[in-house]
């Protein structure tokens, strides 16, 4: 599965298994129909607009829980680096 037409701005979420938490790892920019094979989708990396988007939604930010899974604001360089290795390998997998 891959974007389609209108996601564009989207986030790109990845689970966190033995957290429990849905992260945001990347932001739809734009893809070639709706995932069809050998195009992958292209996706803006979340972790260079971090600090943007902490001083954006600090102070404003609700935590919410689904199902038991929920939902965090990651500082740590660590996660920001594991996201981009899931990042990179989704983007593998689709081309």
């Amino acid at each position: 599965l891959d974007t389609c037409q209108g996601d564009s701005g989207g986030p790109l979420m990845h689970f966190e298994s033995d957290k429990r938490q849905w992260v945001l790892a990347g932001i739809t920019s734009y893809g070639v129909g709706c995932g069809p094979p050998n195009y992958a989708g292209v996706y803006a990396r979340a972790s260079v607009y971090n600090d943007w988007l902490r001083s954006i939604v600090n102070d404003n930010f609700i935590e919410l829980e689904v199902n038991g899974a929920s939902s965090v604001l990651i500082d740590s360089f660590r996660s920001i680096l594991s996201l981009y290795w899931s990042f990179a390998l989704m983007l593998y997998v689709f081309t």
